[in-house]
Formats: C-alpha cells, structure tokens, sequence
C-alpha cells in the first residue's frame, strides 16, 4: 500500500529513524522505501521522493543525528546506516563503593554495543547542580536545554529533588522564543528574513532585510549577527526588538546567500562589551588613560594603540551612550578625546551623575 500523500514531516523522520536502527547494516534507498510508508512511489515520481529523503537526511543531520552515507566502488554515496552506539545515549549508572550499579534497562534488539558512562556521587551532583544552575540565567533556551538534559540523566538514575527544579521560572528578557525559533531556521538554511526593528539609537521602528548567519547570546541577551542589505555590513541585531518576522519562502530548499569569505561565528560569538554591540555604524573613540594601575590597567589594554602616546587607546563604538557610561565609571582617569559625540556624551553624563549627588547632599 503507498503511503498517504502528505505524512507529516515528523512522522517521516521518525520512521525513517527507525528504518535506519533496524537494520545493523548499511541499506540503499530501496530498502529504505520499503520501510518508510512516506517513500513509496506507486503514485509518486521517483525523483521527488528521492528529494524528499534528501532533505529530511539533512535536516535530521542539522539536528545532530549521525547518519552516515557509504560510497560505493566508483565513490557514490549509495547506502545509508545508523549505528545504534552513535544514536542513543550511553547507559549511565552510577558508582557506589568502586562498583557501578546495574542499569535500569537490559541490553536487547536495537542497543547491541552501547557504551556504559559512570559517575561518582559527587560527579553526579556536580552536573546536576550545574544544569540547574543554567535554568536560572534568563536565557530560555538553554533554561529548556538543561531541563532536558536533567530528564535524560533521570531516565537510568536517581536525581534527588529533580522535579522541582526542572521547574524554575526563567526571565526570558523579553525574547519570544517564535521569535528565536524562526531566526534558528533562517540561519540553518541560509534563508533572508526580513522583520520590523526598533533601533536604540533612533528609538524608532523600521523594516529591515537581513541575511542571517548565526545567533549568538552575549551581555545577557540574544542577538543575531547579520548581514544588513541597507548598510551591506556586518550588524547585531538584538533579538528582543524584533516583531513581524518572516523568512522568504521562494526555492525553500535552496540558500539565498554564502557566508562572508573567512567569517568566523565563534569570533563574533564570543564576550563582547556592550558598547560594540548594536546595529548602527561604528565610530573610532580615541580615550586618554591617566593611570596605568588596577582596573585603569585592565580596560586600557580593551583598546588599540592610537599610535601618539603610550596612554591613549583607539575603541570601536556603536552605543556611545553606554561607552560614556563606562569611561565615567573610571572617575576622571579614562578621557574620551575624540569624536565630539562621545565627548559630548561623556561630559552630560558627568553633569547628570553629580546633579544627582548635589541633589541628596
């Protein structure tokens, strides 16, 4: 019997995954076909199945699934496995007194050759207290990520109090996690989204394309890192001011762009200040630095040498009200030098901090 003309993308994946772990050898797409209802081409043509299988392998690759293709003799891929080993989760037990307790399930049809992780107590607790830890830092998605990982461990062991902890309201910093999901598919498929964007430095809504390529959480929030079509530049996009977004839907198979040659997600992911975050151009602030000791020491070394004094540093900035904010935090021995926006907004911010102290006194 064929399969029905529109089976849900998720019952095809887990099919296809069962498939796959029934077989302890590499198969071809017939044999697959055979086994997954979806595949059948008695009212299909061969070639859209074959597309079919394509993506949901690639989407099931994206989403960490190990499936492996084998060449044949003339360097084709043309069969298909999934070790059981590389797909479930090793056997986790724990160790008490140098021996490891039995594990809650027996090895049987489909788990021939997993692997067996063990834990001393204290291991044990440390990783749970570091997952709960996670649920708790206001980022929602890795406050779910955690939360999985906590279920998983409780599967095969005892976790003393687990329930409770599993739910701990998180902040979500205002981010709508639609909002992140959508952003997550346009990255992975290297889609254009385009969206509605309220720029801080304007304090205003505009419509923005961008071509996304990668999500990154920093300072606290989650921002995604683009290429701007108005601009044609690298910008951060803060997550939570964004509405209205939408990922273009036209040859959904195929990506809308490259990434940048040599661009490097990690780079752009890791701590950045907050002054360098924000979707405006940056300007060049050159700061006079008039100790060398403590913290002085520790954000002159933030900056590049300016090239006229050994005490001045050059920084990269796109939100000069935070940037001001910081070299007041320096009490007279960091001063902005140039350009006259960060001067301007250095010394109101020094006119506003000490009419608040007159105010009190």
């Amino acid at each position: 019997m064929p399969g029905p003309k529109n089976t849900p993308k998720v019952q095809r994946w887990i099919d296809l995954l069962a498939a796959l772990l029934r077989n302890h050898y590499a198969v071809d797409f017939e044999q697959l076909s055979r086994d997954v209802p979806a595949y059948k081409t008695a009212d299909k043509k061969h070639a859209a199945v074959m597309r079919m299988f394509e993506r949901d392998k690639d989407e099931l690759r994206a989403y960490g699934v190990p499936i492996e293709a084998v060449m044949n003799e003339d360097g084709v891929p043309d069969r298909y496995r999934l070790a059981s080993r590389d797909f479930y989760m090793p056997y986790l037990q724990v160790v008490s007194g140098g021996r490891a307790a039995s594990p809650k399930r027996t090895s049987g049809y489909g788990y021939q050759g997993l692997r067996v992780l063990a834990f001393e107590p204290d291991e044990l607790g440390f990783i749970v207290r570091a997952a709960r830890r996670a649920q708790q830092l206001g980022d929602p998605q890795l406050a779910l990520e955690a939360a999985g990982a906590l279920r998983k461990l409780a599967f095969d062991i005892a976790i003393t109090g687990d329930g409770e902890h599993e739910r701990v309201a998180t902040d979500p910093q205002g981010d709508d996690p639609a909002v992140l999901d959508t952003l997550d598919d346009a990255v992975r498929r290297r889609k254009t989204v385009t969206l509605d964007y309220r720029s801080m430095e304007r304090n205003s809504w505009s419509r923005r394309s961008v071509q996304p390529l990668g999500l990154v959480f920093t300072s606290g929030n989650w921002y995604l890192l683009g290429v701007a079509s108005d601009a044609n530049a690298l910008r951060h996009f803060r997550a939570s001011r964004m509405r209205n977004v939408t990922v273009n839907r036209l040859r959904a198979q195929s990506p809308d762009f490259d990434a940048p040659e040599g661009f490097d997600l990690a780079a752009h992911a890791a701590s950045r200040n907050a002054w360098e975050l924000g979707d405006g151009d940056a300007v060049q602030a050159v700061v006079r630095f008039n100790n060398k000791r403590g913290a002085v020491a520790d954000a002159l070394r933030l900056g590049e040498p300016d090239g006229k004094a050994a005490n001045r540093r050059r920084f990269r900035v796109r939100r000069v009200d935070s940037f001001a904010r910081w070299l007041l935090s320096f009490a007279g021995d960091a001063v902005p030098l140039s350009p006259d926006a960060v001067v301007s907004a250095w010394r109101d911010a020094a006119r506003k901090t000490a009419a608040v102290y007159e105010a009190r006194a």
